[in-house]
């Protein structure tokens, strides 16, 4: 499963948090986190940590735990 499609399902599978939260806390402008978690736009490996360790506040490795 592509990483974008991962961290958009767990956001949707955690009571309150939204995209626009994880976002803020990432310090991603909304109108592109929205753009990468449908795959229109890339993720770069330094914004996937940023998305992982501000807007989540988990490894980054923990989308690679199968």
């Amino acid at each position: 499963m592509p990483i974008h499609i991962k961290i958009r399902d767990y956001i949707k599978a955690q009571p309150g948090l939204t995209i626009k939260y994880v976002s803020s806390k990432a310090d991603i402008e909304y109108q592109t986190f929205q753009l990468m978690l449908r795959g229109k736009r890339k993720i770069t490996i330094d914004v996937y940590e940023d998305i992982c360790r501000k807007g989540l506040g988990l490894s980054p490795k923990y989308f690679f735990d199968d």
